[in-house]
């Protein structure tokens, strides 16, 4: 399972490059020919923001899976308070047939499987 992650991750990191190359060249084309370029930097900054993420997340990956057990899963949202977002997701995953550990995954909160358990108890959508 954790490799089929990395994998996925390094996908991401391929993908983002692209989208961030793309992104600079429209930003270089629009400065040529005299435009405004805020919007498409604004969107440069993001992309190059989410790459920033991908990449930490493909190198934690490589890293747990060279020394396995060492490595505790963390996840953004893990511990966090949750969100009328969150709750809609989560309902979503499980109504869609995922497994905890897969919704929990999909909400960005792998590191804290058992809280979204029993978030997923607590509102009637497993037993």
């Amino acid at each position: 399972m954790l490799q089929n992650e990395l994998e996925m991750a390094e996908r991401h990191v391929l993908e983002g490059e692209h989208h961030v190359a793309r992104q600079r060249e429209i930003v270089a084309e629009l400065a040529r020919d005299g435009h405004n370029t805020s919007k498409a930097a604004s969107l440069l900054r993001t992309f190059e923001d989410l790459q920033a993420i991908h990449v930490a997340d493909r190198d934690r990956l490589r890293k747990e899976l060279a020394a396995p057990g060492l490595w505790k899963k963390v996840d953004i949202y893990d511990g966090k308070p949750w969100t009328e977002m969150d709750v809609r997701d989560l309902t979503a995953a499980i109504v869609s047939g995922d497994t905890i550990e897969e919704a929990a995954s999909h909400i960005c909160r792998s590191g804290t499987v058992d809280d979204v358990r029993r978030k997923a108890e607590e509102l009637g959508l497993v037993k």
